[in-house]
């Protein structure tokens, strides 16, 4: 498992890095997104379908784009200030 999150946490760092635009950030970053995206992997690691390495790739850029997703419908739904 850690051989596993030290092979995917940089490629995972290289593609979440700027997706999440400036203005949503509060205190999320993009380490933090990653973060738990590799966290939910771990989670489901005894269920996980793996059909090959790229089935890895693409559930981890999944969980990183649902998790941007979330932090633009939290900043979205705060009232301006």
């Amino acid at each position: 498992l850690d051989t596993l999150l030290a092979r995917y946490r940089p490629r995972l760092q290289r593609w979440c890095s700027g997706r999440l635009p400036r203005y949503a950030r509060d205190f999320t970053d993009t380490e933090d997104i990653v973060q738990e995206a590799l966290v939910g992997l771990v989670r489901t690691f005894e269920t996980f379908d793996y059909r090959g390495e790229w089935s890895v790739q693409a559930y981890l850029r999944r969980a990183a784009t649902n998790r941007i997703r979330d932090e633009l419908r939290r900043h979205n739904s705060r009232p301006v200030a």
